[in-house]
């Protein structure tokens, strides 16, 4: 831990850095010192063996001369006498006249020989003087002091490092440190920047402050770009979304007196041909009515239905819808975990894998591999989500793969690229499917390589809600009781008013919320329900809703609408809405919920 703040500090490497080359250098310096001392000390120790030699030379040049071996014995003896020479021999031209050495075994030193010549002249060579240094002496005498001398070399050196760096780090180290202490401080965005450390304006450290200044201002430029790029992407789908959404009320509202007046007709028809005519009425009608469920879900006003959903039983509907147009030679490989579930809505679970997987699949062409798996996991500290557990569902193809430039543009409405001849394409599927995980607080996340493939990982919140179990029974479409229909649409109120009554039951009518409301007021006594639109003039749906409960809260209200936001009607179920029923209806579908809450009721 130590050692690693140590590096990771700019001042303490740059202390170390510098105190350990200057002990380096006060270590070398050091035995170069003594190296000199102990040659200084040789050449002293050469100096005093060559005052005794010049003390002792008549003798040695009489004893060479007249060749007298005791007397060049006795000099021999008087020269090792001496600590500065533990050998030293005296020879005649002829030979060896005396020879001596110090006893033990001493450490030989430097060896000087000289020629001894006559003592009157002519001068001539007559023999010779070899003599051993003693080299302990040397270091005897070297010792004394080279320590010493070491010692203080040493400190002066750690000493002038220590300054050294101090030095360093206050002119060099410090304005760094400065200048990346505020760098990890500061935000770009938020408009700060550096100024130069005091004294250091006009050199490299201040040009420096000046191209991090530039940096940032560089930053800060990309960002406020970047925001205002994401802001107009947000505005745009909003308002795009909002267009969608209120397309698609006015669209559902005209398919609902579209398909329930198709249905009367077609109930009291005889004539085969023109039954055959209002079925294929209805049939279109139910094709426009999932065109106004894409702008929905585009719109994210689409998910009035929540409810446990089995992510395994969606994954394996899809693939029953999709076997038919899969070519032969397509490998499907499946890895779904089991058990998994989310709140939602169900059919919009399945228009998400229908979607993705027949991209996928038109991707390839028909041919390669198609994988479909399914996982649960946990997020922590994600950029788009809350912490907490979730689903994944992940799709990929081994397709041709996106560019960056498609990618980047692959959610946006409208947006398609099916350009080529025969083929065709809204550019609201990839739109929608982002709209429907969106309103499920959900995210969608697309991995592409060019030439190598796609991956669509669709991320849920992990299901809470337990799955119920659906029994089916079978009932006559004939009912009875006073139902109120609170509507402003005139079409989609007479048409509900037409197909109540044509199911027996007796129905009052209300043009608003004001209206309605005063009409619950004075017959909630003889209702059996109450179907309440989400958007009307004078009172809303939800306010309208309050004020009938706080009236009474015996008679079943359904919120009649395809419109509102999830969260909206999901909050007048909490509050005591007895259901809802999605434009636009079937006369069948209204019999079917209508008897349902009726029974309900009566239980």
């Amino acid at each position: 831990m130590v050692v690693r703040r140590a590096r990771a500090s700019l001042v303490l490497r740059t202390t170390w850095t510098v105190l350990g080359t200057a002990m380096l250098i006060g270590f070398v310096a050091s035995e170069a010192l003594g190296l000199m001392i102990r040659r200084y000390e040789t050449r002293q120790a050469r100096v005093r063996v060559e005052g005794l030699l010049a003390g002792m030379e008549p003798s040695i040049r009489a004893a060479c001369f007249v060749r007298d071996e005791q007397l060049a014995q006795e000099t021999a003896q008087s020269l090792v006498n001496s600590s500065a020479i533990i050998k030293a021999e005296i020879s005649s031209t002829e030979g060896l006249l005396g020879a001596a050495q110090q006893a033990g075994r001493l450490e030989a030193g430097p060896e000087l020989v000289r020629p001894v010549r006559s003592p009157w002249p002519p001068e001539v060579v007559v023999g010779e003087l070899r003599v051993v240094l003693n080299a302990e002496e040397v270091a005897r005498n070297t010792s004394r002091y080279v320590w010493i001398t070491r010692a203080v070399l040493l400190v002066l050196t750690v000493v002038m490092g220590l300054v050294l760096a101090v030095v360093i780090i206050y002119v060099v180290v410090r304005p760094i440190k400065f200048i990346s202490d505020h760098l990890n401080e500061w935000e770009a965005d938020r408009g700060k920047r550096l100024s130069a450390p005091k004294g250091h304006d006009g050199d490299e450290i201040g040009r420096l402050v000046m191209d991090v200044n530039e940096a940032l201002d560089s930053v800060e430029a990309r960002h406020r770009l970047e925001k205002q790029v994401q802001q107009a992407q947000v505005q745009k789908l909003n308002s795009l979304g909002s267009l969608a959404g209120g397309v698609a009320h006015d669209f559902n509202n005209m398919l609902t007196g579209i398909l329930a007046y198709a249905d009367l007709l077609l109930e009291g028809e005889q004539n085969p041909k023109r039954q055959e005519h209002l079925r294929a009425i209805v049939n279109a009608a139910a094709r426009s009515s999932e065109l106004t469920g894409k702008l929905l879900a585009f719109g994210r006003r689409g998910k009035n239905r929540t409810e446990a959903v089995d992510v395994t039983q969606g994954v394996n509907e899809c693939l029953v819808l999709l076997k038919p147009m899969m070519h032969p030679d397509l490998k499907l490989s499946m890895e779904l975990e089991p058990g998994l579930s989310i709140d939602g809505d169900p059919s919009q679970l399945q228009q998400i894998l229908v979607n993705l997987c027949i991209n996928a699949i038109e991707a390839m062409g028909g041919k390669g591999s198609l994988s479909l798996a399914t996982r649960s996991l946990i997020l922590e500290k994600d950029v788009d989500l809350s912490d907490g557990d979730y689903v994944e569902i992940r799709i990929s193809d081994t397709g041709p793969g996106m560019s960056e430039e498609v990618l980047n543009r692959i959610f946006e409405p409208f947006f398609t690229t099916k350009t080529r001849q025969g083929e065709s394409g809204t550019g609201l599927g990839l739109s929608t499917v982002y709209g429907i995980v969106a309103s499920h607080h959900g995210t969608v996340r697309v991995q592409s390589v060019v030439g190598l493939g796609t991956t669509f990982r669709v991320l849920f919140p992990k299901g809470k809600l337990v799955p119920v179990v659906k029994i089916e029974e079978e009932t006559s479409m004939m009912g009875k009781g006073r139902i109120l229909v609170v509507e402003d649409e005139p079409i989609v109120g007479e048409v509900a008013k037409a197909a109540l009554e044509s199911l027996g039951y007796v129905v009052d009518l209300a043009s608003d919320g004001g209206s309605g409301v005063e009409a619950y007021r004075q017959h909630h006594r003889h209702l059996q329900a109450v179907m309440l639109d989400l958007r009307m003039p004078v009172l809303s749906g939800a306010q309208a809703f309050a004020q009938m409960r706080a009236i009474s809260t015996t008679v079943p209200i359904l919120i009649c609408t395809r419109y509102g936001e999830n969260e909206e009607v999901q909050e007048l179920l909490a509050q005591g809405a007895f259901g809802m029923i999605a434009k636009p209806y079937r006369v069948s579908q209204l019999s079917e919920i209508l008897r349902s809450v009726l029974a309900k009721t009566r239980a």
